[in-house]
C-alpha cells in the first residue's frame, strides 16, 4: 500500500516538474523576445512582462515539490554522506516534521485570507494594459504548499519504509 502511494506521489510530482521545466523554457523564450523587441523594434509589452512574472511564480511554486522528490534541495552533504541509511531516514522524517510541515501550515494560514480577498475582488493587474487574473496567480500561494505537503508525504513514507527495511519488516 505505501509503495503504491510513494509511486503515485513520485509520478504526479514528476509530471508537475516537467510542467515547471516548460514554464522555464517559455519564460526564456518570452524574455528574449521582449528584449529583442525593445532593442531592435522599439516595442514592448506590459502583458508580456507580466506573463514572464506569472510563469516564474508557477515555475517556482510547482518546482519546489519536484525538487523535494529529486532530493535536490539544499542539504549539509558533508554530514549526510557519512550517515547510514537509517540515520538519513530519521533526519528526513525530523526535517519534514520540524521544518517542512510548519512552513506548509504557516504559508497556508498566512496566505489564505490574502488569496480569498484576491478572488472576491477578482484582482487584476495594477499596470495599465497588464494581464487580468492576478487572483488566479495568487492562488499559487495555496497550491505550492499543498504540492509540497503531497510530496512530503511521499518522502515521509519512503523514509518510514527505509526504517522498516532496517528492522527487517515488510511494507509500511
Amino acid at each position: 500500500m505505501a509503495s503504491k502511494l510513494i509511486e503515485m506521489t513520485g509520478s504526479w510530482t514528476a509530471r508537475i516538474g516537467y510542467l515547471a521545466a516548460w514554464c522555464c523554457l517559455a519564460m526564456a523564450v518570452l524574455q528574449v523576445s521582449l528584449v529583442l523587441g525593445r532593442a531592435y523594434l522599439q516595442i514592448g509589452s506590459v502583458r508580456l512582462q507580466e506573463t514572464i512574472i506569472y510563469l516564474n511564480v508557477v515555475m517556482i511554486g510547482i518546482g519546489l515539490a519536484y525538487t523535494m522528490m529529486r532530493d535536490a534541495h539544499t542539504r549539509v552533504d558533508v554530514l549526510r554522506e557519512r550517515m547510514s541509511e537509517r540515520a538519513k531516514a530519521i533526519v528526513e522524517i525530523l526535517g519534514l516534521v520540524c521544518f517542512a510541515l510548519p512552513v506548509v501550515v504557516t504559508v497556508v494560514w498566512a496566505s489564505f485570507p490574502y488569496v480569498v480577498q484576491a478572488w472576491i475582488t477578482l484582482e487584476g493587474s495594477r499596470n495599465v494594459g497588464g494581464l487580468g487574473g492576478t487572483f488566479i496567480i495568487k492562488s499559487m500561494l495555496l497550491i505550492f504548499p499543498c504540492l509540497l505537503a503531497f510530496q512530503g508525504a511521499g518522502v515521509f513514507l519512503r523514509a518510514l519504509r527505509t526504517l522498516q527495511a532496517e528492522r527487517g519488516s515488510g511494507d509500511v
